[in-house]
């Protein structure tokens, strides 16, 4: 498997971003000055307390209450952008099956995203690997879509996108013991009653599981799903690898910035097997389990972000 020493990626992609912040900061700016100006108690954003606060804090306030979907704009910049919009985007990868793999317009987003096929009777959609030097903790961010007509077979789920470091272990029923990978994926599964209601779990292979990876539901919402069929979503990945020998590896999974899940006492190496941290983002899709795919179904993606290390902006 090739390397990638991970840098700045498509750093022209970055100059329009940093624009977006700053005019979505004086926008909000704007909106709590004039919250503050109308006497209407039924239009308050703020609470009394709230005035005695410095802009800054302000401004996180009105962001938690109004607009929590943007607080992904406050970390520091991605270390890497993949647009997912063309053929070459993949050249950044470690490709092993591409054959269902395409670039098409998007009518919602307005622009080329990266189609995924995955064919009746197929498991594989897609197996490709972004590498990069080892870090102890890596966030990814992406978009994704589900058509209408999208549909694990019932009991299964579809394994899409997650981070690990899979070197003897960490797949395919090679069961993780602290000395050789592990991996964490995300799944998404149909709730049969409900037609366009998806849930999402994780798929972890670590120190503690058994002959499979164990998997971890996500938070739902009040009609019990996590995703719907139909619309653009952003999924977000966090992971912390353990210090070596001890139960203190996180895992976290949010969706349009809302978290759903939180793991921190996983184990995923041994004590001196510190090699085994985090090598790589697992561009996967893979229907099963088991069964295959009971129909011609796809899948959209587009805006691949990774932090490596602290996401943190200070």
């Amino acid at each position: 498997m090739k390397k990638i020493t991970y840098n700045k990626t498509i750093e022209d992609e970055k100059p329009t971003k940093n624009i977006n912040v700053i005019m979505c900061k004086i926008l909000i700016t704007g909106l709590f000055i004039l919250a503050f100006s109308v006497n209407d108690a039924s239009t308050q954003t703020f609470s009394d307390t709230d005035i005695h606060l410095s802009p800054s804090e302000l401004e996180a306030i009105f962001m938690s209450k109004c607009c929590s979907h943007l607080a992904g704009e406050y970390r520091r910049p991605s270390d890497v952008y993949i647009p997912l919009s063309s053929e070459s985007d993949l050249d950044q990868f470690s490709i092993y099956r591409s054959d269902y793999v395409s670039f098409v317009n998007d009518q919602q987003l307005g622009r080329d995203v990266q189609r995924v096929d995955v064919p009746e009777g197929q498991h594989y959609g897609m197996a490709m690997e972004y590498e990069f030097d080892g870090a102890e903790e890596v966030l990814m961010r992406w978009k994704q879509y589900l058509p209408e007509h999208w549909s694990p077979e019932a009991g299964t789920h579809i394994k899409f996108p997650g981070i690990g470091n899979r070197d003897r272990h960490g797949w395919g029923g090679r069961q993780t013991d602290g000395t050789g990978g592990w991996s964490v994926r995300t799944g998404l599964r149909s709730r049969p009653e409900q037609d366009d209601a998806v849930t999402v779990e994780f798929y972890v292979y670590h120190m503690d599981m058994g002959t499979w990876g164990t998997l971890y539901q996500w938070d739902t919402d009040e009609r019990g799903a996590v995703l719907y069929r139909g619309e653009w979503a952003e999924m977000e990945v966090y992971v912390k690898v353990n210090t070596p020998g001890e139960a203190d590896g996180i895992i976290k999974g949010s969706v349009n910035g809302e978290q759903r899940f939180e793991k921190t006492d996983l184990r995923f190496r041994e004590k001196g097997y510190d090699q085994y941290d985090i090598r790589e983002i697992i561009w996967h899709i893979y229907h099963g389990g088991a069964s295959t795919s009971p129909v011609d179904q796809h899948i959209h993606f587009s805006d691949l972000e990774i932090w490596l290390g602290d996401v943190s902006s200070e």
